[in-house]
């Protein structure tokens, strides 16, 4: 009997319906018809279809290095007559065609390709129509047996969130649905409530636990601990509660898992971005100072780009950073897809309500973190979320865990905190954004409260709704004409850096000699500091499509008063430190431990 490795997906416009991530035929020959009950594709006579894209295609990295999998074979059912080939692709440009066949319709299946003889890159096939054609499925299937049984728990969590969490609940519900009932029993969703106003009765499918606001990392820690007392859950799925990602990404997982060989595995789905769908954000992360997206803005319509990934995974699965990744320490991956043995768990998060949460939890437990082309979710980019609160919760997780970093000796910790300071204050003040310097300040001092501030805040909202009042930004509305495009920035000698620095990037310089005027920097992003230099002002978009921007104006008096607190705070630092550095890590262990979690349930009253 065959057992499913992966199957194909078929576009989805819910999603996204860029045909480049699914499969590659002239529109014209080839369509996607029979709507979203029972899609196939039809291929006009003549015309040639292949799956060399990155849902369709077979990432060999990760399957030979990180799983028992020795072979697979294609199978594929359809109507009409065609030719098939199975082809692999190693180096761009550079195809091998391992077989081809005339099929004369019904269900087709190849040889068995031995994988250790393949080693990397994709698998894919090419159908050639020689009649018009139905294609109905295309699989990779394996007569060896799974290694492990796998039931995977999928946690996740909302709040306020109404209208995208139903939604992720009925696309999840639907495709289990649909599996055979000895596969159905295999997943179960635990929708973890922080706003306790879901309109959703629950089911035997998906159960909805009203948690109190403990942000992302409570209640992910709560359908955590749900898993384990409840004991028949192997593996532990997060996702974002709107679950933008095809429930095939989801089942790949949960294969993949079943075939593992490789100790304290984490599978990390792909960031995919929604607009425009086929830009890939992020194939995990790492830590190196601060938190860097691997891979970002590849474009996976690309066959070239496939390939990055998949040579990436084969560094992953050896627990190696990439070699243009010189100095990173650390791999992770982010809670809007990440999956886990229950098995392999040593700690909980560090309760930072949102954010650094996901780092903290791959890097203490010491998952080995994968990822593999075809398992991804779609998400807003995190440079259109780049505001001053935004500042605040980033900088102050970043402090946390660079104090509590383990392996690293406490002057490395110390001389890196120090760095952080610098580059979450001083760093925006150069470059006008002092309301992000000012957030950047408040973790700084929130932080030096040591980890009675984080005891005393589990229940973070007041403190957090009082944090962003004190530094919102105005929204500013110009009309396109008022409004001038920046060009490119080049790049700057060592001489023009130092009088740069020398003037405090303009901040000394006379307003007469300033550029007036409103210049637009790319949605989204820090602009650098050569770009502002010389402008009394500059904006960036908030949201693409509108007409309203933060405004970022020179104010030297500002300046100043940030400036000398940010000393001050620098110097504080320096003399605290190693009573800060002896309270944090004396208190990782109760922080997070299951313990203490429970413990702020039971005291939550929910």
């Amino acid at each position: 009997m065959a057992n499913l490795i992966q199957k194909f997906v078929f576009p989805d416009p819910e999603l996204s319906d860029c045909r480049e991530l699914y499969f590659r035929g002239p529109e014209s020959l080839v369509r996607v018809e029979g709507g979203a009950e029972n899609p196939q594709i039809a291929l006009d006579p003549g015309a040639s279809l292949a799956t060399d894209t990155f849902f369709n295609c077979l990432s060999l990295s990760p399957w030979v290095k990180a799983t028992h999998l020795k072979q697979t074979a294609v199978e594929i059912r359809l109507r009409g007559s065609c030719d098939v080939s199975v082809c692999h692709i190693k180096n761009p440009g550079a195809e091998a065609v391992l077989q081809t066949e005339k099929h004369p319709g019904g269900v087709w299946r190849s040889k068995f390709f031995d994988l250790q003889s393949l080693q990397e890159g994709l698998l894919y096939v090419r159908i050639q129509a020689i009649t018009a054609v139905e294609l109905e499925e295309i699989s990779f299937v394996t007569e060896e047996a799974p290694a492990h049984r796998v039931k995977l728990g999928m946690v996740i969590t909302t709040f306020n969130r109404q209208k995208q969490t139903l939604g992720a609940i009925r696309r999840l519900s639907k495709s289990i649905q649909e599996l055979p009932p000895e596969e159905r029993d295999q997943y179960k969703i635990l929708v973890i409530d922080n706003g306790r106003n879901l309109d959703f009765q629950s089911t035997d499918l998906c159960e909805v636990i009203p948690n109190a606001n403990l942000g992302g990392t409570g209640g992910f820690m709560k359908g955590l601990i749900e898993l384990q007392t409840r004991g028949s859950f192997t593996h532990c799925l997060f996702m974002d509660d709107d679950a933008s990602c095809f429930f095939e990404s989801v089942a790949r997982t949960k294969r993949f898992f079943e075939y593992s060989s490789h100790p304290k595995l984490a599978i990390a789905g792909s960031m995919l971005l929604e607009k425009p769908s086929y830009i890939q954000n992020e194939f995990t992360a790492y830590l190196k100072r601060i938190c860097r997206p691997r891979l970002s803005e590849l474009d996976l319509r690309q066959v070239g780009s496939l390939l990055q990934n998949d040579l990436a995974a084969n560094y992953l699965t050896q627990n190696l950073p990439l070699p243009s990744e010189k100095g990173a320490d650390y791999t992770y991956g982010g809670w809007w897809f990440f999956a886990f043995a229950i098995e392999d768990l040593k700690v909980y998060s560090f309760p930072f309500f949102v954010r650094a949460d996901d780092v903290f939890f791959s890097i203490h437990n010491g998952f080995s973190v994968l990822a593999i082309n075809g398992i991804a979710s779609w998400q807003e980019s995190f440079a259109t979320k780049n505001q001053p609160f935004v500042n605040y919760l980033v900088a102050r997780g970043d402090l946390v865990q660079t104090v509590l970093l383990p392996k690293k000796p406490a002057i490395l910790r110390f001389l890196q905190c120090l760095w952080l300071i610098y580059y979450t204050m001083f760093r925006n003040l150069f470059i006008y954004r002092y309301q992000h310097a000012q957030a950047g300040l408040m973790a700084i001092r929130d932080f030096m409260k040591g980890p009675e501030f984080w005891y005393d805040n589990l229940e973070f909202n007041k403190h957090l709704n009082s944090v962003s009042t004190q530094i919102a930004m105005p929204v500013e509305r110009f009309s396109p004409h008022e409004v001038a495009e920046h060009g490119a920035v080049p790049k700057q000698g060592i001489f023009a850096r130092l009088i740069r620095l020398i003037l405090l990037n303009g901040h000394l310089c006379p307003s007469s000699l300033l550029k007036n005027g409103i210049v637009a920097f790319k949605e989204g992003s820090t602009p650098p500091a050569s770009f502002v230099f010389g402008k009394a002002a500059y904006a960036i978009k908030t949201t693409p499509g509108t007409d309203e921007f933060n405004v970022f104006r020179r104010d030297p008096r500002l300046f100043w008063k940030l400036a000398l607190s940010g000393i001050f705070w620098s110097l504080w630092f320096v003399v605290s430190f190693p009573g800060l550095y002896r309270r944090y890590n004396a208190s990782q262990k109760d922080l997070m431990s299951m313990a203490r979690w429970k413990k702020v349930f039971a005291d939550s009253g929910i």
